[in-house]
């Protein structure tokens, strides 16, 4: 059983994480704009994450996802060594995959989406990035 751990960055505050019974270890997390999470693992599989935990979907497509696309019924991912769009509700590449060049895709960035992916990191690192992002959150409040 995997674990996805949560924190609240608002309060500073650890929140309890969510069981879920991934193939593998984790990849990639990605938060829907339903609230629900798209995870993949270390093999590519994805799988569709309610807020409890529970598995609502398991893809068959073996892609990683990296970014949201402006339509909430797509998210775009690494696929086949390019970037692709990726239909959610058909489970199907919908457009690409676009050659990147040399190299691996670590995030994407689509014009109009407001959440990235991040990725699967250790509690440490995790930790760390909270605290930056904390930090990045007051000092935007100060000016």
């Amino acid at each position: 059983m995997n674990q996805i751990g949560r924190f609240d960055v608002c309060h500073n505050t650890m929140l309890t994480p969510l069981s879920a019974p991934l193939g593998d270890t984790g990849r990639t997390l990605l938060v829907l704009s339903d609230g629900t999470l798209l995870a993949s693992t270390f093999f590519a599989d994805m799988y569709r994450v309610g807020t409890d935990g529970t598995i609502l979907r398991h893809y068959a497509t073996h892609a990683v996802p990296f970014g949201r696309d402006v339509s909430p019924n797509f998210v775009w991912v690494s696929f086949l060594g390019g970037a692709a769009k990726f239909d959610l509700q058909n489970d199907v590449i919908a457009a690409g995959p676009f050659d990147v060049g040399t190299g691996t895709i670590s995030g994407i960035a689509v014009v109009g989406a407001d959440v990235q992916a991040i990725p699967a990191l250790s509690p440490l690192v995790l930790a760390l990035l909270a605290l930056a992002a904390a930090i990045a959150a007051l000092l935007r409040l100060r000016t």
